[in-house]
């Protein structure tokens, strides 16, 4: 906004589940298929409708599935006794 004029966004060819603010330009979302989108294109337009745009490419990678790991053999435990178990997983968000 170097002369003071409002500017909107605009996308196009986002990844599904992608959007972009119309008015700071940030891109968004849960992106919800993977693999390679190279069709992208981001428009900042101003109000005397001067724009410019920018095309790039966006790789999503498939999730990992979440696994908790196997629960240890379980130990005999007396009633009333306290005990201890710290669950363990991988994969996943970090």
């Amino acid at each position: 906004m170097p002369n003071g004029d409002a500017i909107s966004f605009s996308a196009s060819g986002l990844p599904a589940g992608l959007g972009i603010d119309q008015a700071t330009g940030h891109i968004t979302g849960t992106p919800t298929t993977s693999g390679l989108n190279d069709s992208a294109m981001v428009t900042a337009t101003d109000s005397h409708d001067a724009s410019g745009s920018a095309a790039f490419r966006w790789t999503i990678y498939p999730a990992e599935a979440f696994t908790l790991d196997p629960l240890p053999a379980t130990t005999p435990t007396l009633a009333n006794t306290q005990i201890t178990y710290t669950a363990s997983a991988h994969n996943g968000a970090e």
